[in-house]
């Protein structure tokens, strides 16, 4: 190492080492060699370092999103980390983000579905056994269901009831596994804990839930930022860090935040950790090969293969229960998708549906009432706010919702009604439709000349210096704080027309039309908020689907969830796996076809 700066994060001071050369950002992915200065020269273990750095370009300088305020010679000012090179003496300051961003109280969608497998195991002997007001004594919280008061009121026997060992009777290791690849050690799932752990790992956020194995309740849920985000937005950008040898500390940052969420809900729920005898995870196929510490560079090359489809129950380092992967269909189709279709119970659709989930990786899943066909669309990072100018997540203060009065005045609505700091996915939607509506973006996605547009609205348009050239912007706050760039509504019309496309491919693929769908199914965080009247303007949708879209939320939480219940479910899993088909669009000639007749907006 050439060079040492320091660091302030937290109110805490620490110094690093760099290359001479090296960029800041650089730097900050690496969790190795970080000394904390106040405690003398204690060197942190791991490879995760205690910030998160948001580089969603990985690295490019185009997102504008890991401003950092740099002391040096004299001189505070904010910089890009990835475009600053690190130099000695200088100092570094970190903004702090509160790590607990989301909460939910949302009820399990599948439970009537799904029964608990513990009351299925034990009631009609325990019956017998204990009162039938059993839950005077294990009230709901759980907090009561302790196995010496249990053995107070239950005797001996109780144990040939509900064996400690009921793996041998679920049977769930890793069953589908093209390259022979074993994660750690194939377990059962121990169905006699009363606790059980959900994760959606999205590229974006990271969503964890306690659930009550005995009565199907949910405890809590919470999300955070998945910290992979300081290696870019997009899954492409986590495959490229893995080849550079980073797979080992994409894999640490996110079960590190996995365990953190979990002893979170731990804490708020006073049950005890001992208590969690399954965690279930989900996400596309690339997340859980991180997850499971399995390399997914394979998956970025063609004929983008995985190393494992998953399915099964393992044991993984830092996270202390058995851990059970969502099955997966493709390298670019994973057990978000299984999920969703689980939630949606689709195999039991009464006509054909569609789902799409939508972020950096649009996956879309066509039932046409016998067989499901899925496709993957690189529809980048614009929908979970990448890619825009004033881009951010939908965490408090994203503008979620934008309207244009008739006065020339946009309405905004944010997350939590906090003030606009920035555009999530679904305001970008939303404003870009508003714009189409009032003539100010024509079919093409060029933004108007102000003297071509009705005098209220001349005043919105305008010029701004972006990466060094003026460019065409519509503000969207008086005082011009908050702006979309023509670049922002390019990217959108890329997104749109890539989803559009892989719809379009697919129904011809099986030769249907539109009127042929009875649902689309828009899922995922973007998805649940989705204004789906603003999704058909801009052609994200079909507009003959408009009336049959609906925004039914994060599917994948819902779907991995009723597996921490149920045994059924996760047969139910890998049923839906059997009957899915994959289509390859990057070699489709119609797709390309579809693509580019996608790209304009439709008058």
């Amino acid at each position: 190492m050439g060079l040492c700066f320091e660091i302030v994060y937290d109110s805490v001071h620490y110094e690093v080492a760099a290359e001479q050369g090296e960029s800041l950002l650089s730097v900050l992915q690496r969790g190795d060699g970080t000394i904390l200065r106040e405690d003398g020269a204690l060197k942190l273990e791991g490879g995760a370092p205690p910030w998160a750095v948001p580089a969603l370009c990985a690295g490019r300088g185009s997102c504008k999103k890991c401003r950092v305020v740099v002391n040096h010679n004299g001189r505070r000012q904010v910089q890009l980390a990835c475009q600053t090179t690190a130099e000695a003496g200088m100092v570094v300051e970190l903004a702090y983000a509160d790590p607990l961003v989301i909460r939910d109280s949302s009820s399990l969608s599948l439970a009537e579905v799904y029964p608990p497998d513990l009351v299925a195991v034990c009631p009609p002997d325990l019956a017998a056994v204990c009162p039938p007001d059993l839950a005077a004594v294990c009230p709901p919280d759980l907090a009561a269901v302790c196995p010496p008061d249990l053995a107070a009121l239950c005797p001996p026997d109780l144990v040939a009831v509900c064996p400690p060992d009921l793996a041998a009777a679920q049977d769930d290791t890793l069953s589908s596994q093209p390259l022979g690849i074993a994660l750690d050690q194939p377990l059962g799932i121990a169905l006699d804990q009363p606790l059980g752990i959900a994760v959606d790992v999205g590229t974006t956020t990271v969503v964890v839930r306690l659930l009550d194995k005995v009565i199907g309740k949910l405890h809590g849920s919470i999300a955070d930022i998945n910290p992979q985000a300081i290696y870019g937005a997009d899954v492409l950008s986590r495959v490229d860090a893995c080849s550079r040898g980073e797979l080992g500390t994409l894999t640490t940052l996110i079960r590190e935040t996995i365990a953190r969420l979990v002893q979170v809900l731990v804490d708020e729920g006073e049950v005890r950790r001992s208590d969690i005898g399954i965690i279930t995870i989900t996400g596309n196929t690339i997340m859980e090969h991180i997850v499971a510490g399995l390399s997914p560079v394979s998956i970025g090359v063609a004929p983008f293969t995985p190393l494992s489809l998953f399915g099964g129950t393992h044991l993984l380092d830092g996270l202390n229960a058995p851990v059970w992967l969502a099955p997966a269909v493709a390298g670019y189709v994973g057990g978000d998708i299984t999920c969703g279709l689980l939630a949606l119970q689709a195999l039991k659709a009464a006509e054909p549906l569609i789902l799409i989930d939508l972020g950096t990786n649009g996956e879309i899943a066509f039932f046409d009432g016998k067989r499901i066909r899925c496709c993957a669309t690189a529809a980048g990072p614009v929908f979970e706010g990448g890619g825009v100018y004033f881009g951010m997540s939908a965490l408090p203060g994203a503008i979620d919702h934008v309207a244009l009065e008739s006065d020339g005045v946009f309405s905004l609505s944010t997350i939590g009604g906090k003030p606009a700091r920035g555009l999530c996915g679904t305001g970008l939607v939303s404003a870009v439709a508003s714009l189409l509506e009032a003539g100010i973006v024509d079919a093409t996605g060029a933004l108007a000349d102000p003297a071509d547009v009705a005098p209220a609205y001349a005043q919105l348009l305008g010029r701004e210096r972006i990466d060094a050239t003026k460019q065409a912007v519509c503000y969207l706050t008086s005082d011009h704080r908050l702006f979309l760039t023509q670049g922002d509504i390019r990217g959108l019309q890329l997104a749109k027309a890539a989803v559009l496309a892989g719809i379009k491919t697919l129904l011809d693929d099986w030769d249907k039309t539109m009127a042929d769908i009875g649902l689309v199914a828009i899922a995922g965080g973007f998805g649940a908020a989705l204004d789906v009247s603003s999704a058909a303007r801009i052609g994200l949708i079909p507009p003959a689907l408009r009336d049959k879209a609906q925004a039914v939320g994060n599917t994948a939480i819902e779907g991995i969830s009723a597996a921490v219940l149920s045994a059924q479910a996760r047969e139910d899993l890998a049923a839906i796996v059997a009957h899915c088909d994959y289509l390859e669009l990057s070699t489709s000639a119609k797709f390309n076809q579809h693509f580019m007749n996608c790209i304009c907006f439709e008058d």
